[in-house]
């Protein structure tokens, strides 16, 4: 086989990742303003925008702290249990997480740790959006009269039945839900015998929040409020300077973190 022929589904997998890029710039803008505005308002407050998601939605979590270029105000709320899946079976396996993502009335149990106020908000991340794990965070959150903001497939999500207590899904109920345009399923690529391959909902769900933390940095120099940026590490010039920026992140972190947790 040619070169050509073996890397033909790479090839459709980039193009049609760049399409669904496309589309979030055409479609998304005005939610993934509106999401900035309410994380900025948070972390301007000298509160936290937190983020929340189970298994693969985990992922974008990370992306927003701790990460290189980000930025202290971004606080994970992940469980343990959601954010390793790699053992796949026996102790933390996939069956717990996917039984755990269902489980009602786990969400409050979650948030039973946190003393969260009206001035926080928070991002929900699930390709699904059916799930009753991120469905009641949201509910939740908004009862403590938190934005609550929701990345998912809004496609998945029409297409099946939600299995929370609230019989909705989490784009209708988020205060700004944002579509990323995964379709049904997840997969991008079709084989002949109509088994999918390739997801594409992390890729998307981290292009979110990227954009997310882009315009929040912006919004927050705008209004005056500098961020406590945590510096790459892996320097060898100028480490004196780094490691100083470094010990800042860390101890405005701690002091973020202490008026979160009860």
């Amino acid at each position: 086989m040619s070169g050509d022929k073996n890397a033909m589904w790479s090839k459709e997998f980039l193009t049609k990742t760049r399409e669904l890029i496309r589309r979030l710039e055409d479609s998304q803008i005005q939610p993934l303003e509106r999401a900035s505005c309410a994380c900025a308002d948070s972390i301007a407050a000298g509160r936290a925008a937190l983020v929340f998601g189970a298994g693969h939605s985990a992922l974008p979590c990370m992306e927003a702290f701790p990460r290189i270029g980000s930025f202290v105000g971004f606080y994970q709320i992940v469980e343990p249990a959601f954010g390793y899946n790699s053992l796949v079976v026996g102790k933390g396996g996939q069956r717990q997480m996917s039984f755990l993502e269902r489980t009602r009335g786990y969400a409050s149990v979650i948030l039973s740790n946190y003393s969260l106020k009206p001035e926080d908000s928070i991002v929900i991340f699930t390709h699904s959006g059916i799930n009753a794990l991120p469905v009641e965070m949201a509910s939740e959150c908004k009862k403590l009269g938190m934005t609550t903001i929701g990345v998912t497939s809004f496609e998945h999500s029409r297409a099946n039945t939600p299995d929370g207590a609230t019989g909705k899904r989490l784009f209708e109920i988020v205060d700004i839900p944002i579509d990323t345009g995964a379709p049904e399923g997840d997969s991008l690529l079709e084989a002949k015998d109509g088994t999918r391959y390739a997801s594409i909902s992390t890729i998307a769900s981290m292009i979110v929040m990227d954009a997310v933390v882009a315009r929040t940095a912006q919004l927050l120099i705008e209004r005056g409020h500098k961020p406590v940026v945590y510096p790459s590490h892996n320097v060898t010039s100028d480490v004196e300077t780094m490691t100083a920026q470094e010990e800042r992140m860390f101890d405005a972190y701690s002091k973020l973190q202490s008026k979160l947790l009860k």
